[in-house]
């Protein structure tokens, strides 16, 4: 085991710890800690050096990510290289590089509304949504489905800590939501690199 290289993350998780609510920071830790050790044994399987090539949590901080993106990286436990390979954040604002390829509009829209949130977070925001903001972009993308679209946040009201609708304040994601965000990013990613 190379602990030298757990020695020296684990000042990088501390911090990323301190930037979430209390009561997830001893989880996040765990699992934080689990998972660099399981990288290490990994590579050391593969018979890799400890430095990685690839861009993990651990470089979240030096990549320039905002606290509250360091914290849906550690409550997620999404690897911030697929952020930042799914948005282009070098765009002001930043921009999807892929698009979900919905089986039903339903699915396209909350697909949308998680992934706004992403966006908002990379542009300074929050992990927030906002009815009216989605709902351009599910005309632009056709998945909008005006009989339904109110129906479909409140079907999908888990994943959000409120009701969204139009006219009201931008809602934030829940756990659960910011799970399906980062699950989502990781498919997207993988249809992305396969060329799909």
């Amino acid at each position: 085991m190379d602990f030298e290289h757990i020695k020296d993350e684990l000042s990088s998780i501390v911090e990323t710890c301190d930037a979430i609510p209390e009561q997830y920071q001893k989880i996040a830790f765990e699992l934080m800690l689990q998972a660099a050790i399981s990288e290490v044994r990994s590579r050391q399987a593969r018979g890799g050096s400890s430095s990685s090539q690839s861009i993990t949590r651990r470089d979240a901080s030096s990549m320039g990510a905002s606290k509250e993106l360091r914290a849906f990286i550690a409550r997620t436990g999404i690897e911030v290289n697929l952020v930042y390979e799914l948005v282009d954040v070098d765009r002001n604002p930043p921009e999807l590089r892929q698009y979900p390829k919905a089986q039903t509009k339903s699915q396209g829209q909350i697909q949308m509304a998680l992934l706004s949130a992403l966006l908002s977070l990379l542009s300074g925001g929050g992990l927030e949504v906002d009815a009216s903001a989605v709902r351009e972009t599910c005309r632009s993308l056709g998945y909008y489905d005006e009989a339904n679209f109110a129906a479909n946040f409140k079907k999908h009201s888990g994943l959000f800590t409120g009701p969204v609708k139009m006219g009201q304040p931008a809602r934030r994601l829940s756990l659960e939501g910011e799970r399906q965000l980062a699950q989502l990013v990781r498919d997207l990613v993988s249809e992305f690199g396969r060329g799909a």
